[in-house]
């Protein structure tokens, strides 16, 4: 069992979140070159592609 606060280094922490664009790259780019065939909805990235809505609902 872990007790305590445990700090990552930025590489422990890129690791576990899944990374980070490298210096001068968008976000944008960044999840467009890591997931192909993610789909952008408004402000929202699905790296599988979009789920299907509900009836009725807008962006």
């Amino acid at each position: 069992m872990m007790t305590g606060i445990h700090t990552l280094s930025r590489e422990e922490h890129d690791m576990v979140g899944g990374g980070n664009p490298a210096p001068g790259q968008s976000w944008y780019d960044y999840l467009n070159e890591r997931f192909p065939g993610g789909e952008w909805v408004g402000n929202s990235f699905y790296p599988n592609g979009a789920p299907d809505m509900p009836q009725g609902w807008s962006h």
